[in-house]
């Protein structure tokens, strides 16, 4: 399936890879994060019980879009994106994350 972002077309998984069910989890992939509490992750995650795991994962502190998450998804950072530190592991609750972006994985190849 092809998305259209910002005149750039990327591949994503099949919509049907994220329907929730108990084998299937809401969260899984190369995701942006948001958090409750303001909080913006990028990593791998994994959903595990009650938790999303991150890995290889950073904060974004800013943005440095025109376009939203969507674009930084989809694009990857831009020049004007402001990232964190790189951490190998982090787990945040499930019932915290407001929404996930999925993620191009080559764009945010590292």
């Amino acid at each position: 399936m092809a998305s259209k972002i910002n005149r750039q077309t990327f591949e994503v998984a099949d919509v049907n890879d994220h329907i929730p069910t108990k084998d299937n989890p809401i969260v899984h992939g190369e995701v942006i994060l948001v958090v409750e509490g303001g909080w913006v992750f990028q990593g791998y995650a994994t959903e595990i019980d009650d938790r999303v795991i991150l890995t290889d994962s950073c904060t974004i502190i800013k943005w440095g879009t025109d376009a939203g998450l969507e674009q930084l998804g989809g694009e990857g950072p831009r020049e004007s994106t402001t990232l964190g530190v790189r951490t190998p592991l982090r787990m945040v609750p499930r019932d915290k994350v407001t929404f996930a972006v999925y993620c191009d994985a080559k764009t945010w190849a590292r």
